[in-house]
């Protein structure tokens, strides 16, 4: 549910960049992978998050919403010791 929070307010704050700037944004989806450690107890040490972009986006555009990530509210709520790794690709 962690990832699934993650990768969900990545899209959205990327669509709320793309609304406001008028960006054709249609057909972006998100995938995560959860990695668990163990030590000092069982939580989670790593989130692998891949956005799946349009590939009609300028470079302008697509450096605009691959900037926006970095405002979501759930990753910026995750504790540091949370290693979270972004990738984007472009249909």
């Amino acid at each position: 549910m962690v990832g699934a929070a993650l990768a969900t307010c990545i899209l959205t704050t990327m669509g709320i960049v793309a609304q406001r700037d008028g960006i054709r944004f249609e057909g972006a989806w998100a995938e995560v992978e959860k990695e668990m450690g163990s030590v000092p107890v069982r939580k989670i040490a790593a989130l692998r998050v891949v956005v799946h972009m349009p590939g009609n986006l300028s470079p302008e555009h697509r450096r605009k919403l691959e900037t926006a990530d970095h405002h979501c509210p759930v990753h910026k709520s995750l504790h540091p010791d949370v290693l979270v790794s972004l990738q984007f690709t472009y249909a």
